[in-house]
């Protein structure tokens, strides 16, 4: 039976990334699978070891002084214990999969003379933290600094992989272009589900949906603006993480203002998909802020297909691609709002019914097992 560590620093049972990864592992019987991470991955199917937190009040002296190029103690900023370095280092792994690239260092401490890695580069971190800066000069030195770490881990261990995978053509062009480095496409596909959005009857409210981190780089206070453009047939639901509390209270205010939105919780894992099929449209407006939002191709996007919805997006090149070649919904020709809000306005239910077959149709292509046949080809040809 071969071993196989999945490595993560996010909570693998809210991560979608780590979350389908670990699914599939624990259904083939031929691999027994262990879980590194600070949250144990809730299945008696995989034994889990504890990642601990972060040195936090050490993290930003390391970052900032580059000190992890002298010492490399230093890199450990998600430590395990002693003793489970050394159990982990006596599992002898034949693979390791790393799903975050902050961690890993840690897989080269584990691993073995035979233990291949794979290391899943979900974003381009490059350009990772430029929406976090807030015009604050120590915080936007902070961020510099991390993001030197940060290319400092690629240059120096994602070269040393033997497989890096990533979630869109345009993050595997640019990882090309600045770091030589080639990956394998696997895109954020969801499970294939049958439960689908019904259609929309004459008289019925158009109901939209967006869900997913309420960061400021996503500037999602103009999925608010834009109600104000759309005609009575039209109401909004935002299913929203809290990132930066105030933030999210300036959206809730907003949204109070309008009248047409209403905001929610995020929505759990394992119910998005009996959630959004409520909807009609689901809403993917963001403007290029940041590189990773530019060349996105978020869960949100196949999880809309999934539950059936019609897809509205601004022309984010990744995201436009997909909507044209499935027929799944409208792009606008710009960033501007009342661009979209034309678009949404000349729909008719008929539109919008015929859209969402479409996206009927899709879903059986853009599903988990569309992945889960690259992995087991890439996986297999890694151990053996």
């Amino acid at each position: 039976m071969n071993k196989i560590l999945v490595l993560t620093d996010n909570n693998p049972n809210k991560a979608a990334r780590p979350f389908r990864l670990i699914n599939l592992l624990c259904n083939i019987d031929s691999y027994e699978t262990h879980v590194l991470s600070n949250t144990a991955f809730e299945s008696d199917k995989v034994k889990h070891y504890k990642l601990q937190k972060k040195m936090t009040n050490w993290e930003g002296f390391i970052y900032m002084l580059s000190l992890y190029r002298f010492f490399s103690k230093f890199l450990c900023l998600n430590p395990v214990s002693n003793q489970v370095l050394d159990e982990l280092k006596s599992n002898d792994y034949d693979l390791i999969i790393c799903e975050n690239l902050t961690v890993i260092h840690l897989a080269f401490l584990i691993k073995s003379e035979k233990t291949k890695i794979m290391l899943d580069l979900r974003e381009f971190y490059v350009n990772q933290y430029s929406d976090e800066f807030h015009g604050h000069f120590i915080k936007k030195y902070y961020y510099d600094s991390k993001i030197k770490y940060l290319n400092y881990l690629i240059t120096e261990f994602a070269s040393k992989c033997d497989k890096l995978i990533t979630v869109s053509p345009g993050l595997q062009d640019n990882y090309k272009s600045t770091f030589n480095l080639d990956t394998d496409l696997i895109m954020s596909l969801p499970d294939y589900s049958e439960n689908k959005s019904k259609p929309l009857n004459s008289g019925e409210k158009i109901k939209i949906v967006h869900h997913g981190g309420a960061k400021e780089s996503r500037k999602i206070e103009l999925m608010i603006e834009l109600m104000d453009y759309l005609d009575d047939r039209y109401e909004l639901d935002l299913y929203l993480i809290k990132y930066h509390s105030s933030y999210y209270e300036e959206l809730k205010r907003l949204a109070k203002k309008s009248g047409k939105v209403n905001i929610y919780k995020e929505i759990e894992l394992e119910k998005i998909n009996d959630t959004l099929v409520n909807y009609d449209i689901g809403l993917i407006i963001f403007e290029p802020t940041t590189f990773n939002l530019e060349y996105s191709l978020p869960n949100k996007l196949f999880e809309f297909v999934q539950a059936g919805l019609l897809l509205v997006s601004y022309p984010l090149p990744n995201i436009k691609s997909i909507i044209h070649n499935y027929k799944v919904g409208l792009v606008s020709d710009n960033y501007n709002l009342k661009e979209i809000a034309k678009l949404l306005n000349s729909l008719t239910n008929e539109d919008i019914n015929n859209y969402k077959l479409n996206s009927q149709k899709a879903s059986k292509d853009l599903n988990i097992e569309q992945n889960n046949i690259k992995l087991k080809k890439i996986i297999n040809e890694l151990i053996n």
